[in-house]
């Protein structure tokens, strides 16, 4: 099974910039006579950054720190390191 974590493109709705973080899974098999596949895509964080503050919460709801998220999930620190430096973001990131 290929599993994958990504930051999806930030949303910027006036002041408030919304980053979704999701994973991605694709499973395969060969019996033989065809290949079988499957693939999900599930959200996992919200990260919601305005002028006064940046919070990530996770699909059940509960906050929880940035720092705690891109620890848990170190896929995303890349994603996030330029946006973290500072409190905007780039209303067309890279």
């Amino acid at each position: 099974m290929e599993k994958k974590v990504t930051v999806e493109k930030p949303i910027v709705i006036g002041d408030v910039t919304l980053i979704a973080v999701a994973r991605s899974s694709l499973k395969y098999k060969n019996t033989g006579k065809g290949i079988w596949l499957f693939g999900m895509k599930l959200p996992i964080a919200l990260v919601v950054i305005s002028d006064s503050s940046k919070r990530a919460f996770r699909t059940t709801g509960e906050e929880v720190s940035i720092d705690q998220l891109m620890e848990e999930i170190p896929e995303i620190s890349i994603a996030f390191s330029y946006s973290f430096s500072t409190l905007a973001l780039p209303t067309n990131p890279p």
